[in-house]
């Protein structure tokens, strides 16, 4: 008995031995120190990798202070973009005038323009109108006395007016049939005033002189070719000339000093001559139905323009008459019909042809014009009238209209 409790408080101390040294290789927390890392003490040279390193970059992580190259800064400009808002100096806007450059289809108001009138530049109040005609004197056969010479110029504050107007009743090619439509005013319009319109007055133009004026390129008996036109309206030379007294194309200048009181400066005007027109025509015979073709002599050069009438009853009135524009080319057709329409109006004594070659010369200004002109006349026969001045044959009696009867 006494063994057996000896024995029972040897174990017993031996259990609280090996109780005591196990409690004392243990942490607080009941883990062998031997299999558990120590918290507290690190080595330097010992990456943790669970331990980021403040100087060392994860090349998976941005760092909000670095730029990455690739990344663009919405606040930092890129030097080789663009900013649509930002103008480069050297890029041209194409919606931006250069104020150096020179824009085509933009007027310079300091520019001058040739073509358009300049609105502080008070246009001419006053007209003028030269005239050179070259014509041939014929008697009442038609046999040509003389040729002539003649050169007159006015100049006035209007232009002239005329009392009735040639309305148009029919044209084909280059001919018109037309017939006067007379203007007319129930009161006498009074001196200096004509009816220029139904029941419309309207004072006439004033001759006015705009000083020296010389013309040169026409050749005088004297063997000279410039001529003083005087220094008032009419203007005319007291010189006499030879015909024709330039040569077709010459060259002729009208000259003006000016009048610094009137505020006109000087000025010339330059044109050329012509050749004295010449029908070929031997004779002209208005017969019913038929057409007729003037003829003449065209001319080398191509300032200038045909024009002619046909008036058939000038001496009882004009009732009607053909008047035509051409080329100078050296024929004109005028048709059996229109001739047959003209005679309707009636016949009076002497019917005539009068052709004009004509070339007319303007200054800048257009109020100013030089008109070179030559003219021949020639007698038309129409069956069954007999022409008189004053006589006809026995048992007829010379009409007011100079037609025998």
């Amino acid at each position: 008995m006494f063994l057996k409790t000896v024995f029972s408080c040897l174990l017993f101390l031996l259990v609280s031995v090996s109780l005591f040294f196990v409690s004392l290789s243990c942490d607080d927390s009941g883990n062998n120190p031997s299999t558990v890392t120590d918290p507290v003490v690190e080595d330097p040279d010992i990456e943790d990798p669970d331990i980021e390193d403040p100087d060392v970059e994860d090349p998976d992580v941005e760092d909000p202070d670095v730029e990455d190259p690739d990344v663009e800064d919405p606040d930092v400009e890129d030097p080789d973009v663009e900013d649509p808002d930002v103008e480069d100096p050297d890029v041209e806007d194409p919606d931006v005038e250069d104020p150096d450059v020179e824009d085509p289809d933009v007027e310079d108001p300091d520019v001058e323009d040739p073509d358009v009138e300049d609105p502080d530049t008070e246009a001419p109040k006053w007209v003028g109108r030269f005239k050179v005609l070259l014509s041939r004197r014929m008697d009442d056969l038609g046999n040509v006395i003389d040729n002539i010479v003649q050169v007159q110029g006015a100049t006035a504050d209007g232009p002239s007016l005329s009392d009735q107007n040639w309305k148009t009743v029919m044209t084909e090619g280059d001919c018109r049939l037309v017939e006067p439509e007379r203007f007319f005013c129930e009161e006498n319009c009074g001196f200096g005033y004509k009816c220029v319109g139904e029941n419309t007055c309207q004072a006439e133009p004033k001759r006015i002189n705009v000083g020296k004026v010389t013309l040169s390129g026409l050749k005088t008996t004297e063997n000279t070719t410039t001529m003083s036109l005087g220094d008032r309206t009419p203007y005319m030379p007291i010189e006499e000339m030879v015909y024709p007294p330039f040569e077709d194309g010459g060259k002729i200048t009208l000259s003006f000093a000016g009048d610094s009181a009137l505020k006109i400066d000087s000025f010339t005007i330059t044109g050329k001559g012509i050749a004295p027109i010449e029908i070929k025509n031997d004779s002209i015979k208005l017969e019913d139905g038929k057409d007729i073709t003037l003829k003449w002599e065209p001319s080398e050069q191509d300032h200038d323009s045909i024009f002619f009438e046909i008036d058939i009853s000038y001496h009882g009135g004009t009732k009607a008459k053909i008047l035509g524009a051409t080329k100078d080319d050296g024929s004109c057709t005028i048709s059996g019909e229109m001739l047959d329409k003209l005679k309707a109006y009636g016949i009076a004594g002497f019917p005539r042809l009068v052709m004009y070659r004509r070339a007319t010369f303007k200054n800048k200004a257009g109020n100013v014009e030089l008109v070179i002109e030559s003219e021949e006349m020639k007698y038309l026969h129409v069956p069954g009238i007999i022409s008189c001045n004053g006589y006809c044959p026995d048992g007829m009696t010379c009409g007011s209209d100079r037609v025998c009867r």
